[in-house]
């Protein structure tokens, strides 16, 4: 096994299909279908039920995609790492709270491809907002509002993003065919969350709804709109995430009587300012196609 053949796996899993998974990757379909054989082969499980179209993953794809995709996260994350080493790089990161919502992700536009300064992209899953800036492990963060409110007054904090949760709904909800949605609406909901400390907001509201049905899914929201898709819960998620993988699949509703949004920051050391100048700039500029 390598990590090819992990990412191949993945995406076919995402997918539900061998042809789009073998797109994504620029390999053939044959390629894709005989590297998840010898998976299957060397795991000694099916992963895929090739008799249902689409193909459908079996409960052991479900497990292993889960460790997968942590597996293939450390990957990246370990090469990030040694590709800091020895550089001159201004380091941009996200917090350990600000990891799930993939916002630092969406952030990365052309605009920084368009400054002389080279930015390499860091995350830090053990450490908090404050730890990450203090042990230059990062130059700049992008944090949540909690996190950003405890940093000292030699941090700048600017903020880069507000807006509303939307809910999440299967195109065969009936949910997702109604005009009006309102708060009542969701107590016989499924309500999907974020299976660690970053779906802690939505968690507390699905609490405030009366929710009585709350499942822990997934690792970030790009997992918890796969899991609405291939079932009948709903998900609360921040506005533009309605643009992300899967996102073109289901339908999205504001609810009328929630009053929820999102705020996310970006922070730094006020005496790196002037050398952080134009990469603050072009994330500005590069938030605002989100706002």
């Amino acid at each position: 096994m390598d990590f090819n053949t992990l990412k191949y796996f993945i995406d076919t899993y995402e997918n539900k299909s061998f042809s789009r998974a073998a797109k994504i990757n620029f390999v053939s379909q044959t390629a894709i279908s005989q590297q998840i054989l010898k998976l299957e082969d060397e795991l000694d499980v099916k992963l895929f039920d090739r008799s249902k179209k689409p193909i459908a993953p079996t409960h052991a794809a479900t497990v292993f995609y889960h460790d997968a995709t942590q597996i293939l996260n450390s990957y990246h994350e370990a090469l990030s790492n040694v590709r800091d080493v020895n550089t001159n790089a201004i380091k941009l990161g996200y917090s350990q709270r600000a990891k799930g919502d993939l916002l630092s992700q969406l952030l990365l536009h052309s605009e920084l491809d368009m400054i002389d300064v080279p930015v390499n992209f860091v995350s830090a899953a053990s450490l908090t907002a404050v730890d990450l800036l203090f042990n230059n492990k990062v130059d700049l963060i992008t944090t949540t509002e909690e996190e950003a409110s405890v940093f000292p007054p030699s941090v700048c904090k600017q903020e880069l993003y507000q807006g509303d949760l939307v809910l999440a709904i299967n195109k065969h909800n009936p949910l997702s065919r109604q005009k009006v949605i309102k708060k009542t609406d969701l107590h016989h909901q499924y309500i999907l969350t974020i299976a660690n400390e970053f779906g802690k907001q939505q968690h507390e509201i699905a609490m405030s709804i009366g929710s009585q049905n709350i499942i822990h899914t997934g690792s970030d929201y790009t997992s918890v709109l796969f899991a609405v898709l291939t079932n009948s819960g709903v998900t609360l998620i921040p506005e533009y995430m309605n643009t992300q993988k899967y996102a073109n699949k289901l339908v999205f509703k504001h609810v009328n009587d929630l009053e929820s949004c999102v705020r996310i920051f970006l922070c730094w050391k006020k005496n790196d300012t002037k050398q952080l100048k134009p990469v603050i700039n072009a994330l500005q500029d590069a938030a605002e196609h989100l706002s």
